[in-house]
């Protein structure tokens, strides 16, 4: 475990979930463990975490990735983003969608994937870790991308990307500069980016709306979309 707690956390109720020797012999003698590249690399902890769980969650987990990092996420949103991807999927008929996704959020809680906290208010919000967060990225790096203007020109976006969040930034609109660069690289994004196959459509930051007029040229040809998002609108849509 590297003495970390996060990994520590995630592993132990990995095996606290079977409590059988066969179970935590598989945890053992994963072939995941040889990946380590330093004395404190804990990603393949993480990544055997994730490997162990179940599909259902698996599938809910991965697409945290577009979501920036510390993210306060609300549960409503989330699992209305799940029910929008289409991958909750009731067993049982006379049960809500809404209720069976809130289930599945917290079952990746006690798994360590989540964690759950209170605001001042009273309010319950979820948040991943850091690492935790990388480990979304990877794993959904074929279907999904998340942009901002630190990584806008050196991401790898796969010609499978199905899924795109974008992410402004206060200062990417407060500088002139930042802002004129920030919007040649996102009209750039057509050229790398199969537009006609995306999915899903994010948008994140309180000033979105300033790069109104760059998205509808980019996403003129995206048809197939069936979930958008947009975080702290201020604007009239």
């Amino acid at each position: 475990m590297k003495g970390s707690p996060l990994a520590t956390k995630t592993v132990g109720r990995l095996l606290r979930n079977q409590l059988t020797l066969d179970h935590w012999k598989r945890v053992l003698e994963s072939k995941e463990w040889e990946l380590e590249t330093s004395e404190s690399d804990i990603m393949p902890a993480l990544k055997l975490s994730f490997d162990f769980l179940p599909f259902h969650l698996k599938q809910l987990f991965v697409y945290c990735a577009l979501f920036p990092e510390d993210y306060e996420f609300d549960s409503k949103e989330l699992v209305q983003l799940w029910i929008g991807l289409g991958i909750l999927h009731p067993c049982d008929q006379n049960r809500r969608t809404e209720d069976v996704g809130l289930d599945h959020l917290n079952e990746l809680v006690n798994y360590g994937f989540f964690k759950k906290d209170k605001k001042k208010d009273g309010r319950y919000y979820y948040v991943i870790h850091d690492l935790l967060h990388e480990l979304a990225t990877k794993v959904s790096s074929d279907e999904c991308v998340s942009i901002c203007s630190s990584n806008v020109r050196s991401i790898h976006i796969s010609p499978s990307v199905r899924h795109l969040s974008i992410i402004v930034d206060d200062k990417d609109v407060n500088d002139r500069i930042s802002f004129d660069d920030y919007k040649k690289d996102l009209s750039a994004l057509g050229k790398r980016l199969k537009v006609e196959n995306l999915r899903t459509l994010m948008l994140f930051g309180q000033y979105h709306g300033s790069f109104a007029k760059t998205f509808c040229d980019l996403f003129r040809k995206a048809k197939a979309l069936r979930t958008i998002f947009l975080s702290r609108a201020s604007y009239s849509m």
